[in-house]
């Protein structure tokens, strides 16, 4: 009896505290899907743009960059996620739609930073064109006097290109003043409108006088870009990205803060010191 109430006395010890499992890790920002964002018309469209737990890019036209960089600020301010970068575009309202399609093809294949680095060169292949009835609020590009003059005869037609020149056109005339089409990557014509607006015969004078390997409608906003309304607006845009991304090759650099693999310095998504990335 006394051996068993001895045993008795003996308590088993407390089991040993156990710790907590260390909280997971954030995701890598190589692990977010980049948002690609055009630019907003209202406060509302800002919100919707930044919402979201990922990185978000805004493409915004750089003529309006101050109005509708304000609404992406007011609309980061209300988000719960400000991860938020932006980009100036000098395209047009149609090239900035086609750049923004551009941008979220590359999203699905490459890291946040590296879309960033590839907006220029991508910017850079996509060419824009409108077919006016004057020129003499047009900026860019900029019309001569001769041209200021014709302007004002109701049937005279202009052709001219953001960035490059202004052409009399003529709808019926044989003698294209795009000139012979280049030897370039295969390109598709955006045409602002409706589907019926890809069979006009003007449109196909461009696709000819361009080089397009097909032409396809999409919808724009109502806008002046172009000093008025355009009779018909045209975006020439690369069909295939491959060759600008394996053209891209700057020196690659990693970045500590955000852990983005970037050839920008600084950082283009959040502005880190990047560092060059040693070679194996």
């Amino acid at each position: 009896m006394a051996a068993t109430s001895s045993a008795m006395h003996h308590a088993a010890p407390p089991p040993a505290p156990t710790e907590p499992p260390p909280p997971a890790p954030a995701p890598s920002r190589q692990d977010l899907r980049l948002h690609i964002a055009g630019p907003p018309a209202s406060i509302d469209e800002a919100l919707r743009s930044v919402a979201g737990s990922g990185p978000v890019l805004v493409i915004v036209d750089e003529r309006e960059a101050a109005a509708q960089e304000q609404l992406v600020s007011h609309a980061r301010a209300a988000s719960t996620y400000s991860d938020v970068t932006v980009h100036r575009s000098h395209l047009s309202p149609l090239g900035i739609s086609a750049l923004v399609q551009a941008a979220r093809s590359l999203a699905d294949q490459l890291p946040a930073a590296r879309v960033h680095d590839l907006l220029p060169q991508i910017e850079a292949s996509i060419r824009c064109f409108a077919v006016l009835s004057s020129v003499s609020k047009l900026r860019d590009p900029n019309p001569s006097l001769l041209q200021h003059v014709r302007s004002w005869w109701p049937t005279t037609r202009f052709l001219a290109e953001a960035g490059g020149a202004v052409h009399r056109f003529r709808p019926q005339s044989t003698t294209d003043p795009l000139g012979p089409p280049p030897a370039a990557t295969p390109s598709v014509l955006l045409v602002a409108g409706e589907d019926d607006a890809v069979q006009d015969e003007r449109t196909g004078r461009i696709v000819r006088g361009l080089g397009a390997a097909s032409a396809m409608a999409t919808q724009v906003p109502v806008h002046t870009w172009w000093g008025t309304t355009p009779i018909a607006e045209y975006c020439l845009a690369p069909l295939d990205l491959h060759g600008i991304i394996t053209g891209h090759s700057a020196e690659a650099r990693h970045c500590p803060w955000c852990r983005e693999s970037t050839s920008a310095h600084p950082c283009r998504l959040c502005g880190g010191q990047t560092e060059q990335e040693a070679t194996p």
